[in-house]
Order: C-alpha cells, then structure tokens, then sequence
C-alpha cells in the first residue's frame, strides 16, 4: 500500500503562497525595536513658552520704549500743546498679588531675572533718551502656583522717573499713548476699552496674532504713569481683570 509514502509526501505550497520566516507561518519578519533612548522626543509644549514667550515679551517692551522715548523730539518740534497731567503717583509693585483666580507671587528665579535683564537692554542702540527710559523703568515678573506658564510680566514708567517721560505725558493724551504703545506692536490685533477703575486714565488691551504662541497685552496710561502687562495664554479680558487689581495695588 502507498499509505506510507502518502503521509510522507509533504503538500506542495500553492501557486501565489510563500511562506516568510518568523514565529508564525505567513508573518512578516520581525524588526527590532530601537531603545526608547535613540527615539526622537518631542519637545514639550512648556519648553516651547520657556523659549518664545520672553522674545515676544522683549520685544513688545522695545517698541513701547520707542513709542514713548520717541516722541519727545517730535513734541519739541510741534507747537507744544499741553495736556493736564493731574496729580503724579509712583509705581510701586508688590511682593505678591491677590486675585480672584488665585495669588500671584513676585518671582526671583534666574529665569525671571534674565527676562527683567532682557527688557531693561532692550533699548540699547537707541537715543539717549530711550535708554534712560529702559534703566529707569519698573520691571517685575509674576507667576501664580509656581508654574512658568502663568507668568505675566508687567514693565512701567512715571513722569517723576524721567524728564523725557514727563514731556511725553504732557504732550500726549493717555488715549493717545496707549494706542500709540498697541499700534507700535503690529503683531497685536482685537484693541478694546476696559474699565479703567478709580485712578482714571484708560485701560487698553489687544492679543497677539500668532494661533501657535498667543499672548495678550494691556496698558494703561494716566496722567503720570504707563504700564505694559504681557502674558502668555491669557485671553484680553481676564488680562484687563488682572491689570486693573495690579494697578490699584502698585500706583500710589
């Protein structure tokens, strides 16, 4: 009987099948997996705010030095229209700050201080006068829990810090100067009006243009202050909230 060689005799693989090596019959040959050492990492989003929001913020604080440093040649050669300036106050910002999403804290970390650096050098190439505005400025960092990501920054001057300043308070209307602070950061769009509170003057904010890295930007200017507050991932409105409680707790 041919039972024997039947068994024996394997089956022919069929036209079109092949078998490929490996653990089972048909898979495909196993590839090995590199270490989760040699993978590329992504950058975390945090590094990315670490890394960018401080450009942005220095950047803004250069043009508000041009815009307000820079008119005060143009108001010597105009005709010299006075506007009344009021009552001059001083900029004093606080240890920490009180707020109704939480208590913000004055950082003092080395981050911190390469960015009040950073602002205060922001002017250098420029006149006399700008660069006075810089070294004379009131600078401060704010963080709320800690974290780098609810940071704002706040950069102010007053008319008794600066001859220059003060010659700019005169010759320019607190409307007129904090446009002219927004308007000078074409990366901004969206301006409105907040409430300005019991000190009076105006209350400005704009949000920057850039959907990757949004910011937002206030000023306030009075008769003998301006303030700037820049903060990443902070939409106007709530920027405008947290510069009117920082404005009544720092201008005196």
């Amino acid at each position: 009987m041919n039972s024997e060689n039947e068994q024996a005799q394997a089956p022919e693989p069929s036209a079109g099948f092949r078998s490929s090596p490996g653990p089972y019959l048909g898979s495909a040959p196993h590839t090995a997996q590199p270490p989760y050492g040699d993978l590329p990492r992504r950058p975390r989003k945090r590094d990315v705010v670490r890394e960018i929001w401080p450009r942005i913020l220095v950047g803004v604080v250069a043009l508000l030095i041009l815009a307000v440093g820079g008119a005060v040649s143009a108001w010597q050669k105009a005709d010299k229209a006075s506007h009344a300036i009021g009552p001059q106050r001083e900029i004093t910002p606080p240890p920490s700050l009180d707020t109704y999403t939480g208590e913000y804290e004055r950082a003092t970390d080395k981050a911190a201080d390469k960015l009040m650096t950073s602002m205060r050098t922001s002017a250098e190439g420029e006149s006399t006068t700008q660069k006075s505005i810089a070294q004379k400025a009131i600078i401060a960092v704010y963080e709320k829990n800690h974290d780098f990501d609810q940071r704002f920054a706040f950069f102010g001057v007053t008319g008794r810090s600066d001859l220059g300043v003060a010659e700019e308070f005169r010759s320019r209307s607190p409307l007129a100067r904090a446009d002219r602070v927004l308007h000078a950061e074409g990366g901004l769009t969206g301006t409105s009006d907040f409430a300005a509170g019991p000190l009076g003057g105006v209350l400005r904010c704009a949000t920057s243009k850039s959907k990757s890295n949004p910011s937002s930007t206030c000023v306030w200017a009075d008769g003998s202050t301006l303030g700037l507050l820049v903060a990443p991932k902070i939409d106007a409105p709530h920027l405008a909230s947290l510069a009117l409680t920082f404005r009544n707790a720092c201008e005196h």
